[in-house]
């Protein structure tokens, strides 16, 4: 059996707000589909398939309680300082400044911002995870071993990797 990963679902509230936030991570809007009571837009990245839908309930008035279960979505960004440049102009800013996973200097800078619904997204420095990445040579487990040995292919760094989905 093959299987493909397709996309992401997230019930959103206000689209206007979800939209504009989800703009300053470089997605872009590909289409809608209504069906009375909701409708869901799509989302992708630039050269990629629609990998994020969101889901609008019509009428509904009170925010959705993410639970203990959601965690987070994955970003990789080309310079992760410029972004959140211009995520601050927006009055965007993340949960604590960028640093390294486990404070390991060979994995690169990351950092947490929330979209207007509280979904969390995770922002993965695509500059630092080319350039700093090195295989560890001893103490690593191999799952981390992989990941950091072949940095322009390890897609799967952490978590969901939307570049990934999109191709």
């Amino acid at each position: 059996m093959t299987a493909r990963y397709i996309h992401t679902c997230i019930r959103v509230q206000d689209i206007e707000r979800s939209l504009r936030f989800y703009s300053h991570l470089g997605f872009e809007h590909r289409g809608r589909l209504n069906f009375g009571s909701a409708y869901n837009v799509y989302l992708g990245l630039p050269g990629g398939g629609d990998v994020l839908e969101l889901t609008v309930n019509v009428g509904r008035e009170q925010p959705y309680d993410l639970g203990d279960g959601y965690n987070h979505m994955a970003l990789e960004v080309g310079d992760l300082y410029a972004l959140l440049e211009r995520l601050n102009d927006n009055d965007i800013q993340p949960e604590t400044p960028p640093y390294h996973p486990g404070e390991r200097e060979d994995l690169p800078l990351i950092c947490f911002v929330q979209d207007p619904d509280g979904y969390r997204i995770e922002l993965i420095d695509g500059h630092s995870r080319r350039h700093r990445i090195r295989p560890r040579r001893s103490g690593s487990s191999r799952l981390a071993d992989h990941r950091c040995a072949d940095p322009e292919g390890a897609a799967e760094y952490i978590s969901l990797d939307l570049h990934a989905l999109a191709e």
